[in-house]
């Protein structure tokens, strides 16, 4: 993982001051001004020169960015999926700004495709500023699926982000099903990741209809998928999988009585799925039984 970092901090020395050389850089890392010292003084073989330091390196340049950002917007895409029609976007005033985001403008060719709106009352006066944003597939044009929408603020900066409305690729099901289906319901609070209820469906369609019954927890992570293998796991290698709304975004659900619409995609296996905001490690895949992740399967 250092080198994606080291990468990252040497993009934005080159982003503040473009006209940095090779050699310059060389200089800086040889004179610890892009690290902070650890280890045995100065460079050794175990530490090089040091943890690198984004502030201390960008300082380094010699230059200071011409405007700071004044926005952040989070997050910077957001994926619809082949299911959801609505998600949350936030800007939030940083570098200590006073500026405000202004009325957003898209890249769909039709306007009305993708639509921001704040919250009901509006934002506070000084943020953060939070929008809903809506997704109508019908209004897109053919092969439109990432789309660009772009902050103007009241200071003229621009902060965008992605809306990517295709949905993931499908595991190939062009006029019949994947046979046996499971349907889950894993137990978010559970770091051993147990199944608490299934189920399994068949259908002659791509479509596959379930209801699950003696959820006796209130908070669950809904996933699906097949068992080619018959290893007693879903979602292993090349098994069509999905978690509720997208495969790799799960989301928790918060059950207080019965839900309906739980509705989502499949496509190609996974065998490291996150199946609750703690993101255990799933190794081959989720357990069709109650089993946990102590099992010896699991191994």
């Amino acid at each position: 993982m250092a080198a994606p970092h080291v990468a990252g901090v040497l993009a934005m020395m080159r982003a503040v001051n473009p006209s940095l050389s090779p050699a310059a850089i060389d200089g800086l890392i040889a004179a610890g001004a892009l690290t902070d010292d650890v280890g045995a003084f100065g460079r050794d073989n175990l530490f090089g020169y040091g943890r690198i330091n984004a502030l201390k390196a960008v300082q380094s340049t010699g230059s200071t960015p011409a405007v700071l950002p004044t926005l952040q917007m989070s997050p910077t895409l957001l994926d619809f999926g082949s299911v959801l029609t609505q998600l949350t976007v936030t800007a939030t005033r940083v570098n200590g700004s006073t500026d405000t985001p202004t009325i957003p403008t898209s890249s769909a060719l039709n306007p009305q495709a993708v639509v921001l709106r704040p919250p009901v009352g509006g934002n506070p006066v000084n943020g953060p500023f939070s929008y809903t944003v809506t997704v109508d597939r019908s209004l897109l044009a053919p092969g439109e699926t990432v789309i660009r929408v772009d902050f103007r603020t009241q200071r003229g900066n621009s902060y965008s982000f992605d809306v990517v409305v295709a949905p993931r690729p499908v595991f190939a099901t062009a006029q019949r099903g994947v046979g046996p289906l499971y349907v889950l319901a894993i137990n978010a609070d559970d770091p051993t990741v147990r199944t608490i209820a299934g189920v399994t469906v068949q259908s002659g369609t791509p479509t596959y209809a379930y209801t699950l019954n003696g959820v006796n927890v209130p908070r669950v992570v809904v996933v699906a998928g097949t068992d080619l293998d018959n290893d007693g796991f879903i979602c292993g290698a090349a098994e069509p999988c999905g978690t509720f709304p997208t495969l790799g975004s799960p989301t928790v659900l918060n059950l207080v009585a019965s839900r309906a619409g739980i509705n989502f995609s499949l496509a190609s296996g996974s065998t490291n799925v996150a199946s609750s905001s703690a993101e255990p490690t799933v190794q081959r895949g989720f357990p069709r039984s109650g089993t946990s992740g102590t099992d010896p399967l699991r191994k």
